[in-house]
């Protein structure tokens, strides 16, 4: 593939891959949060989403992690480990009954182009969801297979005990829940300050 169109394809990418740089300004101001060393911090709102479902990226392209520059590949694991005890901290204060026991972190970037993580949550309780029959069942996995988990965590939604304070609203709608907890990040992460894309566009 030639220059030119390799820098084509590069720039259509840029502009449409649905995240990062390209953040729609119809997500409600102070639901994106800018974070230091060039990351960005978003509350995921796909159907299958639920509270404490995160989507960590950078904010210039990269779509592979080999293209982040050193700034940015110093601030991802900080920004990680910062993240997780915050949720941590955000847990016990909000939702005492339901200890937060760890955060799953996945790397796919299949459907968008643009190099994402997805931080997801794991409390107590959404543990024992994920391994109702109806989640298991997208897998084939048996119940009993606690090593099932992980991998049927972002299923939980499909149980019909999926619990009420973790369901959000529908994607592109504002949600009272989520942006508590993005304030609560935005307050307590390390050098985190409120994203505003016609800002950064001058």
């Amino acid at each position: 593939m030639g220059t030119k169109k390799c820098k084509k394809e590069y720039e259509r990418n840029r502009n449409e891959c649905g995240c990062g740089i390209s953040i729609k300004e119809e997500i409600p101001y102070g639901l994106v949060i800018k974070l230091p060393r060039g990351w960005l911090l978003n509350h995921y709102g796909g159907k299958e989403g639920f509270l404490g479902w995160l989507a960590l990226q950078p904010r210039e392209h990269r779509e592979q992690l080999c293209e982040l520059n050193e700034y940015e590949q110093e601030g991802l694991g900080k920004h990680i480990q910062s993240i997780e005890a915050t949720l941590r901290d955000y847990w016990k204060t909000e939702f005492r009954d339901d200890g937060f026991e760890r955060m799953y972190v996945f790397y796919f970037s299949e459907y968008s182009k643009h190099l994402h993580f997805h931080l997801i949550s794991r409390t107590r309780e959404l543990g024992k969801l994920a391994l109702c029959s109806k989640v298991c069942s997208e897998f084939k996995e048996s119940v009993a297979s606690a090593g099932a988990i992980a991998w049927n965590i972002p299923f939980a939604t499909k149980c019909e005990d999926f619990p009420d304070e973790y369901k959000i609203a529908p994607k592109g709608q504002y949600d009272k829940r989520v942006g508590k907890l993005m304030d609560h990040l935005k307050n307590n992460l390390p050098g985190a300050a409120v994203y505003s894309r016609k800002r950064e566009n001058g």
